[in-house]
């Protein structure tokens, strides 16, 4: 195999890390894979992350990650938490149909407009997000700050609401480790709705976006689900026939088992 000997797999953790022009494609086929870990990768080629069905989580640091379309794929809808960090990441759009995500982390990256926080919606069971060290961060200390504050409020509103219906805070990381919302000025929600920071046109396309995913995301959990069903058939049947083979030698050998 092309990457045989190039990572390594326990417990269900395919682990790469520092190998150049490494391929991705047909890391797919380790069935018991749950958990993706790419480390200081460069040049790295992520063709068939796309396939990861039963990813759990990934994370990919220090490999010059810029472009992210394999992760706009409908299949990794088991995916729970996305780590990014310390790559070349402009823009976020291709993890939006990612609705199951509960972390993610694309710090140190160099996202510049802060119209992609769009993207971080309809994700309701997120629960941590850091966005430390990105181009688009403004300090406390700048004139446009409040603005600032409401791309989060606005974006993350529907998140927040939810959990704290659920005695749980979202955790947004932004100057430091610290949770920002407890340092944000802002705390009034009907300010939040009343005020949206964002382009008109790039907020519309973004709606429109959300509106043409649902359906795709609905047909491809039904062919998740249909292929986990085909799966536990097939072990049921394997185990049925060993049964039945042994129910069978027991018939026909009924001392062998007294030895």
């Amino acid at each position: 195999e092309r990457n045989a000997g190039k990572f390594t797999i326990e417990n269900g953790v395919v682990t790469i890390k520092n190998q150049e022009n490494f391929a991705l494609k047909g890391v797919d086929e380790i069935e018991e894979l749950r958990e993706l870990v790419v480390e200081n990768c460069k040049n790295l080629n992520i063709e068939g992350l796309s396939d990861l069905l039963q990813a759990e989580k990934i994370r990919i640091n220090h490999c010059d990650l810029e472009d992210l379309e394999e992760f706009d794929s409908p299949a990794l809808c088991e995916l729970k938490e996305l780590n990014l960090a310390h790559n070349k990441i402009k823009k976020i759009e291709p993890i939006f149909k990612l609705f199951d995500l509960q972390k993610i982390d694309i710090s140190n990256n160099q996202i510049e407009d802060p119209n992609q926080l769009l993207f971080s919606m309809c994700k309701d069971d997120l629960v941590f997000f850091n966005v430390q060290n990105n181009p688009f961060i403004i300090q406390k200390d700048n004139d446009r700050y409040l603005e600032f504050e409401f791309y989060f409020l606005y974006a993350l509103q529907d998140q927040m609401d939810k959990l704290e219906a659920a005695n749980q805070k979202l955790v947004i990381q932004i100057w430091n480790d610290s949770n920002a919302i407890d340092e944000f000025e802002t705390k009034m929600p009907e300010v939040t709705e009343s005020i949206n920071p964002y382009d008109r046109e790039f907020l519309e396309r973004v709606k429109e976006k959300m509106e043409a995913e649902e359906p795709i995301l609905e047909e491809a959990i039904k062919l998740y689900e249909d292929k986990i069903k085909e799966e536990q058939d097939s072990i049921q049947n394997t185990e049925s026939a060993v049964k039945l083979v042994m129910e069978d030698y027991v018939k026909r050998f009924p001392e062998g088992l007294k030895k």
